[in-house]
């Protein structure tokens, strides 16, 4: 199924990410955007699953990173945090034409009068 292969390659790739940042320095363990990783899945599926995968990926993380009860409560915080934020994340733009694309009222909550 592609959407089981979607969700084990983001975390082979958040893992493998993390591993290499390990590896190279382990004070910039902090530095992988594992927030990502939530934010693609709840574009995709759903909210719920998300938070699953980035709770799952953050456990599988553990045995890699050094002090790993710090790296495990701020990570799950993080990723809490940005699923409970993004709300309008799969939404489409706004289109005026075929060959126009308004992206100032999204940005800026200005209302929109064509």
């Amino acid at each position: 199924n592609i959407n089981v292969t979607f969700i084990f390659f983001n975390i082979l790739v958040m893992v493998f990410l993390t591993t290499l940042v390990v590896k190279y320095d382990a004070d910039l363990v902090y530095v992988v955007p594992l927030c990502i990783l939530p934010l693609i899945l709840k574009t995709f599926f759903d909210a719920r699953l998300g938070l699953f995968v980035h709770v799952l990926t953050v456990l599988i993380l553990v045995f890699v990173v050094p002090n790993s009860f710090e790296y495990i409560f701020l990570q799950i915080v993080a990723g809490i945090v940005t699923i409970l934020t993004v709300s309008q994340l799969y939404k489409p733009l706004y289109f005026r034409g075929a060959d126009h694309i308004d992206l100032y009222p999204r940005v800026f909550r200005l209302p929109y009068y064509p």
